[in-house]
């Protein structure tokens, strides 16, 4: 059963009396005393986090909240201001699938073309060579991870980035480098695995079809300007926006790469800087449908691909409680349905329907355990009563 919902303001009005006895909820605490406490008992519990930001907005809850805890980086111990932009790594996967999906719409290109429409000469032979059917994998398997295409961040490419993480690495370097030490993982449309090497033919699709740089194309498509993302932009093919606040550190185990060579994560599977209050707004955007100009384009994004939720995959292997759509995770929690997709350093964009709350979130380290979304489903449970 989905909890029962009510606004933050019924919340606080209907909790005058603090509750003393032994377990009970103390339910007269405001709700953003509540909120900032979820953050310090996570730092309490992950002293690797060195500091969190996040933006909560929900016009149905009557919550406009961003709030922050710990330091911006270990080197200079500074508290966590809010609105310090990020690198969004996997997170801007739902920007570029977004970008796609606006392409569609201007018929330039469709989800079911093959690729090789699409692609160079010189990337689809190097595709081909490695076994990759590119006539028969589509715009839609990357979109999906559902084209065979291997990732390329396997314990090789650590190695290299760590041992130089200066080093420029281009688009096609990349994919050079996938087809060296991977092989293609079987024909497309049989099985999901997610694969930031097919996003980055994704982000070289932007390419080709818009004739300019990923950055420029996922800006123009997105309309970046009228949905007002002033703290956003492409990292190295667009200027940083004047007068925000200094980047935060992010960390792999004990390197600050915040500094590091983005060229690693760049072009398509990452590349986006943010703050998390421009992040939620962008995701509050997608679902009040001012990103797309056909409703039926969001429904198609938010279309999962594993049977037991809808998608067209009979048999194929699912993600327990995580289902990927078009550019986008689908899970549940609490009875709710969340769309969000996290990033390596510890970011996650995305939005809850049913609480209509769109939210960014950073707690500044890779994070492969899923302690940004264990973060997020916390918060999530501060703003919903039984």
């Amino acid at each position: 059963m989905p909890l029962a919902r009510r606004s933050v303001r019924s919340l606080l009005a209907g909790c005058a009396v603090t509750l003393l006895l032994p377990g009970a909820v103390l339910a007269a605490v405001p709700v953003e005393q509540r909120l900032q406490g979820v953050l310090a008992d996570f730092l309490d519990e992950h002293p690797d986090v060195s500091g969190i930001m996040v933006r909560l907005k929900s016009d149905e809850l009557g919550l406009d909240w961003t709030g922050a805890a710990g330091v911006a980086d270990r080197e200079s111990g500074m508290p966590m201001r809010p609105d310090q932009p990020a690198r969004l790594a996997s997170t801007s996967k739902t920007y570029v699938a977004a970008a796609i999906l606006r392409l569609a719409e201007q018929q330039k290109l469709g989800l079911d073309d093959p690729i090789d429409r699409h692609l160079s000469k010189s990337l689809n032979d190097l595709l081909r060579s490695d076994g990759y059917g590119t006539s028969e994998i589509t715009v839609r398997h990357l979109l999906t991870h559902t084209g065979g295409i291997a990732d390329h961040l396997v314990d090789a490419f650590i190695e290299a980035i760590t041992a130089d993480p200066m080093q420029d690495w281009s688009l096609d370097g990349i994919i050079a480098f996938m087809t060296r030490v991977t092989d293609p993982l079987g024909p497309p449309g049989v099985r999901y695995l997610y694969s930031d090497g097919g996003y980055i033919l994704l982000g070289h699709i932007l390419q080709q079809v818009g004739g300019t740089s990923i950055g420029t194309a996922v800006r123009e498509l997105l309309r970046f300007e009228e949905l007002g993302l002033e703290a956003t932009w492409w990292e190295v093919m667009e200027a940083e926006p004047e007068g925000l606040a200094p980047r935060v550190g992010q960390y792999l185990f004990d390197a600050n790469i915040r500094d590091w060579n983005p060229s690693f994560d760049l072009y398509g599977g990452g590349g986006l800087v943010a703050t998390m209050p421009d992040v939620a707004k962008f995701y509050e955007a997608l679902f009040a449908g001012r990103v797309f100009a056909d409703g039926a384009t969001l429904a198609t994004m938010l279309t999962p691909i594993i049977p037991e939720r809808g998608g067209p995959f009979s048999g194929a292997p699912g993600l327990g409680a995580y289902q990927y759509c078009h550019g986008i995770f689908a899970s549940e929690h609490a009875g709710y349905t969340i769309f969000n997709h996290p990033g390596a350093w510890g970011t996650a964009g995305g939005h809850v329907p049913a609480l209509d709350l769109s939210f960014g979130v950073s707690t500044s380290v890779v994070d492969m355990e899923g302690r940004t979304n264990k973060l997020l489903h916390r918060l999530i449970d501060v703003l919903v009563v039984e």
